[in-house]
């Protein structure tokens, strides 16, 4: 029997969100505000739901998420690269600000909603078909129960959309999860999701000295 809910969870704080840079598919850590994320989200997942399955992005800063909540679930995770964040080419490394100020034209057509290549790689089309794949085959891999799912904003965004049967331009719309923070949705009687709640802020976390 698939999975009846699924939860879409943020990977904690990277040591690049910490600077403002993207992040695209290069790997920087968690940094140490993002390892007490992961262990806080990780305690408040264990008392709220039974997980049958974890499955995340093989990138170090949502691997080492799900590890901390695999080892609090008892769950084993595993990986599946169609969950990496959008390629964002000759973006990724650089300050937010420093892309803004280099191809401000660009960018403007992105927000207008012109579908172009993000640093030259992937465009939002091409993160929505991998990431529709990947989640469905895991839905109905995923020996019932609730599926959890430890990724990036950019394909938390488009699974929601893809699970409410939304196209791939329909995820700019959402919001984009915070570090850590998570989404959850269920499966009605009639087969369709449902919306149960998005950008769920996880517990504090304890302070880095």
């Amino acid at each position: 029997m698939p999975a009846d809910r699924v939860i879409l969870l943020r990977h904690g704080e990277s040591t690049w969100n910490a600077e403002g840079r993207r992040q695209g598919q290069l790997d920087p850590p968690l940094s140490a505000l993002g390892r007490s994320q992961a262990e806080a989200v990780a305690s408040a997942l264990a008392e709220e739901a039974a997980i049958s399955e974890i499955v995340a992005s093989d990138l170090a800063r949502a691997w080492r998420t799900a590890e901390a909540c695999a080892e609090r679930l008892g769950v084993a995770p595993a990986t599946d690269t169609r969950l990496r964040e959008m390629d964002i080419g000759r973006w990724a490394g650089q300050l937010r600000g420093a892309v803004e100020a280099a191809e401000p034209e660009r960018l403007a057509r992105i927000t207008a909603g012109e579908d172009l290549p993000r640093g030259g790689a992937e465009r939002l089309a091409d993160l929505h078909a991998r990431v529709t794949a990947a989640v469905a085959e895991r839905v109905e891999a995923c020996p019932g129960g609730t599926l959890l799912i430890v990724s990036h904003g950019g394909p938390v965004r488009v699974q929601v959309a893809s699970l409410l049967g939304c196209e791939g331009a329909a995820a700019q719309a959402i919001e984009r999860p915070a570090n850590a923070a998570r989404t959850l949705l269920v499966r009605a009687g009639d087969g369709r999701w449902r919306l149960a709640y998005h950008n769920y802020p996880p517990p504090p976390a304890a302070k880095i000295p």
